[in-house]
């Protein structure tokens, strides 16, 4: 005896788990990941959704009702946490963007005062470059040209002051930054600094997922996907991030893919 195709239990997954996918569509494509919308719309995909599926399924039902209602839920539930773990944890890796350095990018400078476009006076008097910005701050950095490691001093500097927020030593003068409109991205061999550009404070994550990795052999990420749970509840989701920086002599503007000896 050959079992229907199309079955109550069958239909209330099916829908459970298309209210999910639209849901996050809507949130992600539509409206371009609001981070104020973030719950919203988990609880649409994670809660609505699957409930309204369950429903479905035990009225069709004509037995074993809230036995139904919970398999057809749970179901779509574990679908749609599956869904998301590939599309947040896995996929980003698959859109990993890249430039291959020519080979003027060798490790040494040209000079050691930068190009007026991406030139940055400190109070001191002394030059430094400007990695990427945003409306309130900017990340520029100092090299240590008579060393040939090239160490870096990377600091935030507020626009209104020149003051430093934010500051650091890496070893190289291989990073890359990207700053959004109250986030400083600051990477050196695959370490990542999230900064607060209004305050210098490092951001209380409590769980990131990206796709940055490790800058070297000639080659610099321009473009990063990341997924970021702060722990003030705020969510960044699959947010893409243009990196700008300096490797090995060079200066690369991610958002333009362009490279340029320093």
């Amino acid at each position: 005896m050959r079992l229907p195709i199309v079955t109550p239990t069958r239909i209330g997954i099916v829908v459970g788990l298309l209210w999910g996918v639209l849901s996050g569509i809507t949130y992600q494509m539509v409206l371009h990941a609001p981070k104020s919308l973030f719950y919203f719309f988990a609880v649409l995909a994670f809660g609505v959704g699957p409930f309204i599926g369950g429903f479905i399924t035990a009225a069709r039902s004509a037995r074993q009702k809230r036995r139904a209602f919970l398999f057809s839920s749970l179901t779509s539930s574990g679908l749609l946490l599956s869904i998301f773990i590939l599309v947040f944890a896995f996929m980003p890796v698959l859109f990993m963007t890249s430039l291959n350095l020519p080979q003027s990018c060798n490790g040494t400078y040209k000079s050691t005062n930068p190009p007026p476009k991406i030139a940055y006076t400190f109070p001191d008097g002394t030059q430094g470059i400007v990695l990427n910005e945003n409306a309130t701050s900017l990340v520029a950095t100092k090299i240590a040209y008579n060393q040939p490691s090239h160490p870096t001093h990377v600091y935030l500097i507020r626009r209104r002051d020149d003051k430093a927020l934010w500051q650091k030593d890496f070893a190289n003068d291989t990073v890359a930054v990207e700053c959004d409109s109250d986030t400083a991205y600051v990477f050196n061999d695959a370490l990542g600094y999230f900064i607060d550009t209004n305050t210098g404070e490092r951001q209380d994550i409590v769980l990131s997922m990206d796709n940055y990795g490790y800058n070297d052999h000639a080659i610099f990420q321009t473009i990063g996907i990341m997924t970021i749970w702060r722990r003030d509840g705020s969510v960044s989701s699959l947010a893409h991030l243009y990196f700008s920086g300096i490797e090995k002599g060079c200066y690369i503007t991610g958002s333009t893919s362009s490279i340029s000896k320093l």
